[in-house]
């Protein structure tokens, strides 16, 4: 996170730099709608140690926990740190992950935000890559909890590239625009900003949770003000279950763009019967 984002201009912003630039203006247009959360790892950020035992750990409690208008304490909070150390992805998504599923009402949309540059490489020893960040992304969205995965990437590492798609798969929100990538590829600010946007906007205004979640025998029909919309299985323009365990349902394509057009004014009706 500390190369220039940027690979061909040297002299511009930093990864961390970036993200902290972008972070900033979209937390602010949702910190009224969103609860918003932050964990920063690994554990030593905080001692700004390169390795020793802080470089695979993730701490034991977030740094900012979810809550409306948290936009400038998570703007400072990652001012004031830096990168250094590993990446114990997995670690991350298990501890942000839990705090979503205990902490907070399953009637509500929920998800995570995973921003990264890097291998998952805080695994067994002798390995480069923590095969478990995959499964533990899996777990986390047939709960309830999806990943939307901003990768910081650089095109030439063929292998990252890969290994940031899986993540996107797992995390059962990858992108469906017929790119190569399944994750939000970003390698300019402004491209940075668009991604937390379009994530933070699916959270908000394309997602419908479901309380209690559908049963398998039971058929969910939906119309948004009045006019069915069909179900997608392929998140082209239609609606879809959010996750595996049917926690919610989630809008793509035209059908999101129309509901993030109306600023709110739309009455979304959801039949269910057995």
């Amino acid at each position: 996170m500390g190369q220039p984002l940027a690979a061909s201009e040297p002299r511009s912003p930093s990864r961390w730099e970036a993200l902290g630039g972008a972070l900033e203006p979209v937390l602010a247009r949702y910190e009224a709608r969103v609860a918003v959360g932050a964990l920063f790892f690994p554990g030593n950020l905080r001692t700004g140690s390169v390795n020793g035992d802080g470089a695979c750990v993730v701490p034991e409690v977030l740094d900012v926990v979810p809550a409306t208008g948290s936009a400038r304490e998570i703007t400072a909070r990652l001012r004031a740190t830096g990168p250094t150390g590993s990446t114990p992805t997995a670690a991350a998504l298990e501890r942000a992950g839990r705090y979503l599923l205990e902490r907070t009402p399953p009637d509500r949309p929920r998800a995570l935000l995973l921003a990264t540059d890097g291998w998952p490489n805080c695994g067994a020893a002798g390995t480069s890559l923590d095969a478990r960040v995959f499964s533990v992304l899996s777990r986390l969205a047939e709960g309830g909890v999806p990943t939307y995965v901003l990768g910081l990437d650089d095109p030439s590492q063929g292998a990252l590239v890969d290994v940031l798609n899986r993540l996107a798969e797992a995390g059962q929100r990858p992108r469906r625009d017929g790119i190569q990538a399944r994750y939000y590829a970003v390698r300019e600010a402004r491209a940075l900003g668009e991604a937390f946007e379009d994530a933070l906007a699916s959270v908000t205004r394309c997602t419908l949770a479901l309380s209690p979640p559908a049963a398998p025998a039971e058929s969910v029909a939906v119309a948004v003000d009045g006019r069915v919309v069909p179900r997608d299985p392929t998140h082209r323009d239609g609606w879809d279950w959010s996750d595996p365990g049917r926690h919610g349902v989630l809008f793509h394509g035209g059908a999101c763009e129309a509901l993030r057009s109306t600023g709110g004014a739309v009455r979304v009706q959801l039949t269910r019967c057995r």
